[in-house]
């Protein structure tokens, strides 16, 4: 999969704080490599422990706005 610098930039604004280490640590990698990798490096490995980090976010995040919408609503 080739993902666009404009793709990288959103998901790293997407993830929370401190996402980069825990990615990191998954991937045995050093932070930097991660962050190399978010100004455009390429790693397989890398880009499936990012992916997958998006995708927790983007669950928790569903999570807490039905959530929010059943308390509101």
């Amino acid at each position: 999969m080739s993902i666009s610098q404009e793709q990288r930039n959103e998901i790293r604004r997407r993830l929370p704080w401190g996402s980069m280490a825990l990615i990191a640590k998954a991937c045995g990698l050093s932070r930097m490599a991660v962050s190399n990798w978010f100004r455009g490096g390429n790693s397989g490995r890398i880009e499936a422990a990012v992916m997958k980090a998006l995708e927790i976010e983007v669950k928790r995040q569903n999570e807490i706005q039905s959530k929010l919408e059943k308390l509101l609503g």
